[in-house]
């Protein structure tokens, strides 16, 4: 891996539908060192690839995916011809040609994550294959305390207060910080603690190179070769 790892943020999306396979080839071909992608549940139990709570923004269909069977989903157009893809089909594609970061969005998640990832690991898939993260803290907790082995990330959103005890708390790899937080002292503090900080998502080739000039671990963004 690269001194600051490039992290495709839902693959590839600035180029390709994003959360899709044509997102996730596009980030692979650009040699990423981290796929960042988004799972929910759908209503016959799988878990799907999608960020949203609804479908109206990214894909030709209506309402909410968690109402949604997979047969439902999988009709769907994402753009350019791309479908929703379950976690596992996304992991099957993506292989070992990076590490996944895995957002879990919405209830009902993490229980199923867990033994995906189980599956995975008992495949021969190295725990450091994978990251996993949520704004959700319940989920987040449920999947911590069952947790295969797998890293964990502490994805910051306003909790900017508690997001170190946090994740001494629980024995994270990363911390991962939005833009309005590239603070040099706020990053070098974190990697003081032994804990890799990531930054999202920055797009302008301004902003990473503000990001690499602090010394952040690794950066999100939708054109990852612009890393």
């Amino acid at each position: 891996m690269s001194d600051i790892l490039k992290i495709a943020h839902r693959g590839a999306s600035g180029y390709e539908p994003e959360n899709t396979a044509a997102s996730f080839k596009k980030a692979i071909e650009m040699n990423v060192d981290i796929i960042e992608l988004d799972v929910r549940a759908c209503r016959t139990g799988e878990l799907v690839v999608f960020h949203d709570l609804t479908l109206e923004r990214t894909t030709n269909g209506s309402g909410i995916v968690a109402n949604s069977s997979l047969d439902e989903l999988k009709k769907l157009d994402v753009g350019g011809g791309e479908h929703i893809l379950t976690l596992e089909e996304a992991i099957d594609l993506i292989g070992q040609g990076a590490v996944i970061n895995i957002e879990m969005k919405g209830k009902g998640v993490a229980d199923k994550l867990v033994k995906i990832l189980q599956g995975y690991l008992e495949k021969g898939y190295p725990p450091e294959s994978f990251i996993v993260t949520s704004f959700d803290r319940k989920e987040f907790h449920r999947f911590a305390l069952a947790n295969p082995g797998v890293s964990l990330g502490i994805l910051v959103g306003k909790d900017i207060f508690d997001f170190l005890i946090r994740a001494k708390r629980y024995g994270v790899y990363s911390i991962h910080l939005p833009q309005p937080y590239l603070k040099k002292w706020l990053v070098k503090f974190a990697q003081k603690q032994n804990f890799k900080v990531f930054i999202y998502t920055l797009n302008s080739i301004w902003d990473i190179a503000k990001a690499k000039m602090i010394g952040v671990n690794g950066i999100f963004s939708d054109y990852p070769d612009r890393i």
